[in-house]
């Protein structure tokens, strides 16, 4: 019973994005209880004074962990969870690179490699806004191609995302 949780615990410094320690795991590897954990324990350190400096205020600390989110440092699931335990109004983490709902459902559909007329046809949208929401995703992500795009996704959980 103990080597579960022990992973769990010792798993609080994970980030998503690999920049955590002490295993760097990132993404996938690291498991929801993990990736609630690790918010709850950004959330409660920025609340603390420290030797460098003043405690934060809630919603200060709050934006931080929705900035954090939004980066692909923590999940967005998880924040929304903490901040909704530590009485916040709940609300989703904005998503990354100013992508809209729309666009990030429909990154989210290329990532899990629908062609551009079955995501047309899954939203009930034309092959050309379809297209035209692609065009947005790689100006305001910064890649070139779907693979790359499909990264992006992966690495701000947006894989699948429905709004």
């Amino acid at each position: 019973m103990t080597a579960p949780l022990a992973a769990i615990v010792g798993g609080h410094h994970e980030r998503l994005d690999g920049r955590g320690y002490h295993r760097s795991a990132s993404g996938a590897a690291i498991d929801p209880a993990t990736r609630v954990l690790a918010a709850a324990d950004v959330y409660a350190a920025l609340r603390e004074r420290r030797p460098h400096r003043p405690a934060h205020t809630d919603d200060a600390a709050a934006a931080i962990l929705r900035d954090q989110a939004r980066d692909g440092q923590l999940c967005r699931d998880a924040v929304g969870w903490v901040l909704a335990a530590a009485g916040h109004a709940i609300a989703r983490a904005p998503l990354p690179a100013g992508l809209t709902a729309r666009e990030a459902e429909v990154l989210g559909m290329i990532a899990t490699g629908l062609a551009t007329k079955d995501i047309a046809r899954a939203l009930d949208i034309s092959v050309r806004t379809v297209k035209h929401h692609v065009e947005h995703i790689y100006e305001k992500t910064g890649v070139a191609s779907r693979v790359a795009a499909a990264l992006f996704a992966a690495r701000h959980e947006l894989v699948g995302w429905r709004p």
